[in-house]
């Protein structure tokens, strides 16, 4: 196979979600398979709520060089020349991907652009491919495609996105509605699950330093108070992570948990989830009702490939994922899974 170099505009590392964790995946898979990877992005400019927190010896990865030659190298726009301000003004996000992309491209050689989400990723995609008649293809999510997409101030730009594009990453089941927007379906593909698949899911590893994270992390843990005490690692620990929500069991862990500290039980909860919205101070709300404030320690929103060093330093880790589940479903399982751990 003759590796190939490719400019990926793309959401990346620092910026959370599950279209930045797979377009990180994609990168590094394709650079360890020999391919020399350029990934163009504004993820050092997104907000706070939407960061990750990146320890000082974590930031290392996300470039890589690799056995092969295939290597991945970022290009991050950053807030700097802001003083050619114009009025409406806006962070003129496509101009400076496109503009990144367009000089990535051509100083490298590059032999296709890949974009994955409509805006504003698919269209400086679209833009940097007809100022350097390099190919592109675009990858749109769920929220783009179900969202974006539907707007129709913006709907026939986002179509046009996709009908240029020499490759459009999409499920199955939506190319015939693509195609009845004139998109080919020839040029329609899927990428298997294995190019996002990351080899630090094993159950043997190293776990988390949780106090050194909490030390370093000060500035980053918003509403949530660190607890007098130092992390136990020998008390039984109950980790949550992910997006705060009413559907994946998180308050009832709490509920359950406090029933626990109320009969005299010692444990740890450790938590993992996001800073956007209203979900996180519910939660540590949840947490003083609950009276396990002093037990519960909130690291912040870590990159993904740390979650595997979360989980192993968890005695067990609590997620329920449908919305199908009665409350007093979800109670009850929550407190099974508390008292087992605990026990």
């Amino acid at each position: 196979m003759t590796p190939l170099t490719l400019c990926m505009i793309v959401k990346f590392p620092p910026i959370q979600g599950g279209v930045s964790q797979q377009s990180y995946w994609l990168a590094h898979n394709l650079a360890r398979a020999g391919h020399r990877i350029h990934v163009v992005t504004n993820a050092l400019e997104a907000a706070s709520d939407y960061r990750m927190f990146l320890p000082a010896a974590e930031r290392r990865h996300l470039e890589g060089e690799y056995p092969g030659g295939g290597f991945v190298r970022l290009h991050a726009s950053d807030e700097a020349g802001l003083e050619g301000n114009y009025i409406p003004y806006a962070n003129p996000y496509v101009s400076k991907l496109a503009a990144l992309a367009r000089d990535v491209v051509r100083e490298h050689a590059c032999d296709l652009i890949w974009a994955a989400y409509l805006e504003p990723y698919g269209v400086a995609a679209a833009l940097a491919s007809k100022l350097t008649g390099v190919p592109y293809a675009v990858r749109h999510a769920g929220s783009d495609i179900a969202g974006l997409a539907q707007l129709p101030a913006r709907q026939n730009l986002y179509l046009d996105v996709f009908r240029h594009a020499s490759l459009v990453i999409t499920a199955p089941f939506l190319r015939p509605t693509l195609e009845r927007a004139g998109v080919s379906h020839a040029h329609m593909f899927a990428v298997p699950l294995a190019a996002y698949a990351s080899a630090g899911f094993q159950p043997d590893g190293p776990g988390l330093d949780v106090d050194a994270l909490l030390d370093e992390s000060v500035a980053e843990r918003g509403p949530w108070s660190r607890p007098a005490r130092r992390f136990d690692p020998a008390l039984p620990t109950i980790g949550v992570y992910g997006k705060v929500s009413d559907f994946k069991g998180m308050f009832e862990v709490v509920a359950a948990l406090g029933e626990l500290a109320a009969a005299g039980r010692r444990f740890n909860l450790l938590t993992l989830v996001g800073a956007h919205g209203p979900g996180p101070a519910a939660l540590q709300q949840a947490v003083l009702r609950a009276g396990i404030a002093e037990s519960t320690y909130a690291l912040p929103f870590l990159p993904h490939w740390m979650v595997p060093r979360f989980i192993r330093t968890c005695t067990a880790v609590c997620f329920w994922r449908t919305a199908s589940r009665s409350p007093s479903t979800r109670r009850r399982s929550a407190s099974r899974c508390s008292r087992a751990a605990a026990a």
